[in-house]
């Protein structure tokens, strides 16, 4: 589940961003960090033999589709991920995307709640691993300095 979440793939691409420091930089590092990260997905699996039953015009179709959304999504999430150092209330928002993005697939796309504990815990227990995990961009904004509009008077 952890290699096939979106929020994973597109933490990657705010990772790269967050590394590479500067909107401009990182919204290149997170086209290369998605295309990278579907080829080698797509390629993993071909080798590991678990796309035996998927033809190769739809494989290809799948690997296109992640390829064009790397590419969209790419820069963005890359330029967002190097906003996370800002200590201003933009960094703040921008720290905040990842955990949004996590949750919303958690509970929403994924269904976590009550029942997923006692059906699955160890899907529950790795679900709420990466909502926690996805938490820490956002203290690490705000331990490493309180943005100003966010100070007591």
């Amino acid at each position: 589940m952890l290699l096939n979440a979106g929020s994973v793939w597109a933490g990657l691409a705010l990772l790269a961003g967050w590394l590479l420091r500067t909107p401009a930089r990182g919204a290149i590092g997170g086209v290369l960090a998605l295309v990278t990260a579907s080829v080698a997905y797509y390629a993993f699996g071909v080798l590991a033999g678990d796309r035996g039953a998927i033809s190769v015009d739809s494989l290809a179709r799948d690997a296109g589709r992640w390829l064009v959304v790397a590419l969209v999504l790419g820069p963005v999430l890359g330029a967002i991920g190097a906003l996370i150092r800002r200590p201003s209330v933009t960094g703040l928002l921008a720290a905040l995307v990842l955990p949004v993005g996590v949750a919303a697939e958690m509970v929403v796309v994924r269904g976590l709640d009550g029942r997923t504990f006692n059906v699955d815990p160890w899907l529950a227990w790795t679900q709420t691993g990466m909502l926690l995990a996805a938490l820490v961009p956002v203290a690490l904004t705000m331990t490493r300095s309180r943005p100003a509009a966010l100070s007591p008077a």
